[in-house]
């Protein structure tokens, strides 16, 4: 996301494939309170940013529980690369990157496109909605799309899928 970021994210499990992810810590502390933290002086990430600043070196930083495609859109969004225009996302990348921007308490930063592609979804559903678009909408602080998936889950869901909704959330 940024060749002369000083931090390199290194996300998946540790046991699988990793995906390295270059950025830019300012712009994710900017962004992020929860990124802010991780980065913090009480961490050992920020001393070793510190004084790689000298060296030109980057710091790894591991994040082995969130999910690499989501969290490259996420560092897309907070380093202005995202073109929503031409790149589409679909319900189930998009619920991943709402926890990621759930979990790191970023979703003001990224509330510009992600109320457009939750807009567009709402536009294109025929049927019920998918639960984890209900998810997202709460997840990214939209409260238009969450009232929104509320209304047509009660337009479109009977008492038993009321039922399976329950369950899958």
């Amino acid at each position: 996301m940024d060749p002369a970021g000083d931090l390199t994210s290194l996300v998946g499990p540790e046991d699988g494939q990793k995906a390295m992810i270059r950025v830019s810590s300012k712009a994710l502390t900017l962004a992020s309170p929860g990124f802010a933290a991780l980065v913090s002086p009480k961490f050992a990430e920020e001393r070793a940013l510190a004084s790689n600043t000298i060296t030109g070196a980057t710091t790894s930083i591991p994040l082995p529980e969130d999910d690499p495609e989501a969290t490259k859109w996420f560092c897309r969004a907070l380093h202005s690369k995202l073109n929503a225009n031409k790149q589409e996302m679909s319900c189930g990348l998009c619920h991943q990157l709402s926890i990621i921007c759930d979990k790191y308490d970023a979703s003001v930063a990224t509330s510009g496109w992600s109320r457009l592609y939750m807009n567009e979804w709402m536009q294109t559903i025929e049927g019920g909605p998918e639960p984890r678009m209900l998810c997202a909408a709460y997840a990214f602080g939209d409260h238009q799309a969450f009232w929104s998936v509320i209304k047509k889950i009660l337009q479109f869901c009977g008492p038993d899928d009321m039922t399976i909704l329950a369950e899958e959330l």
